[in-house]
Order: C-alpha cells, then sequence, then structure tokens
C-alpha cells in the first residue's frame, strides 16, 4: 500500500522473508518469488551446507539474527529421519522459527500442482509420478515456470491433504503422516504480503 509523504508517494520497506532449506530444489524453487516486479518482498535463501534438522535450526537461528527478517521457515523432508530428531528440532525453533515439513520429499509440493494424492509415497514414487506430468525432471532443475500457473491447485491440494490428516487426529510432524506438505503455507504468506501492498 502506497503512503504519501509531503505529496510524494512513500514505499513501504520491503518484506524479508528468510527461508532455510536442506536441498538445492528448494533454494531454486524460492528464489523464483524474488521478481523484479515484486519490489515489496525479498526472499533470502543462504546456502547452509546443513541436511540435519537439528544444525538448520540453529544456522536459521543465525541467520535470523543477521538479517532480522520479516518471518523465518526451515524447510527440510521427514522421510528416513527419526521421530525424536523432528521432536527435537521443533522444541529448539521455538516460536519464531516456522518448521515447514514434507513427507517424504519436497517434490510431493510440485507434484500436488498436478494432481491430488492420498497414497502413502517414498522419495522414487514421488519422483516417479512427478515424472509423468514433467518427463526431464531432476533435482535441482528449475521447474518454476512449468508450475507457476498451478500453484492454486498445489495450495488446494496441500490443504486437503493436511486437514484429512487433522480430521483423523494425526500430527503433521509424525514420520507416519505420509503424504503431506506444508510449503503452501510459505507461499500463502508471500501471496498475502503482495496483496497487502
Amino acid at each position: 500500500m502506497k503512503r504519501f509523504v509531503r505529496g510524494r508517494p512513500f514505499r513501504e520497506p520491503c518484506k524479508v522473508i528468510l527461508i532455510i532449506c536442506e536441498g538445492e530444489s528448494e533454494e531454486i524453487y524460492f528464489n523464483n518469488y524474488n521478481k523484479k516486479e515484486w519490489n515489496c518482498i525479498r526472499i533470502y535463501t543462504p546456502n547452509s551446507s546443513y541436511t540435519d534438522p537439528i544444525n538448520l535450526v540453529e544456522y536459521a537461528k543465525r541467520q535470523k539474527q543477521r538479517l532480522n527478517p520479516e518471518t523465518t521457515w526451515c524447510v527440510f523432508d521427514i522421510e528416513s529421519k527419526p521421530q525424536e530428531i523432528i521432536d527435537k528440532t521443533i522444541k529448539n525453533a521455538g516460536k519464531n522459527i516456522y518448521i515447514i515439513t514434507s513427507n517424504p520429499c519436497f517434490e510431493l509440493w510440485f507434484l500436488l500442482h498436478f494432481q491430488m494424492i492420498t497414497s502413502t509415497l517414498n522419495n522414487y514414487d514421488t519422483i516417479q509420478l512427478l515424472k509423468k506430468h514433467i518427463t526431464n525432471y531432476k533435482k535441482g532443475n528449475n521447474i518454476f515456470k512449468l508450475i507457476e500457473d498451478k500453484t492454486t491447485n498445489a495450495i488446494k491440494n496441500s490443504r486437503r491433504l493436511n486437514d484429512s490428516h487433522n480430521s483423523h487426529d494425526l500430527n503433521i510432524y509424525n514420520v507416519s503422516c505420509n503424504p503431506h506438505t506444508k510449503i503452501y503455507q510459505i507461499i500463502e504468506h508471500i501471496f498475502d504480503i503482495l496483496h497487502r501492498s
């Protein structure tokens, strides 16, 4: 939203969103939201080299202190991670770092742009299903332009999936809560900032 100072437009300060990811695919995807025309928002995805959730959260805390973002998100996959590690990560994150998980993997978010899926998946199966829609998909590819116009569908499917788990009183952070992804929460937050600006 534009305000005016002495008759001249005053631009609201840019909202900084910090997203700490465990993988390259996630970083590439989120960096696509740094669009020139969206001068009200900046996405930072500093490379951490950490892949375990506990160290990702500790790295997020250090980056949060350095950048002072509006929000801080920590993104990682659940597949093959021990439940006690996930529980400890959530506890260490506290209320100031949002934990965003996908089970089994981040590619589920991509898949939900094309179809709803409720059956239990592993990493391999998820990517094979995704390849039915994007035949040459490989981790690290920038497929943003291929899926951007289907983002609303991905949000809707993610919500439906997670609402189904919640209706059965399943803890979304439990390793048995498969499939699920909370990536849509970051995207909705970005869209909300754009809507308010």
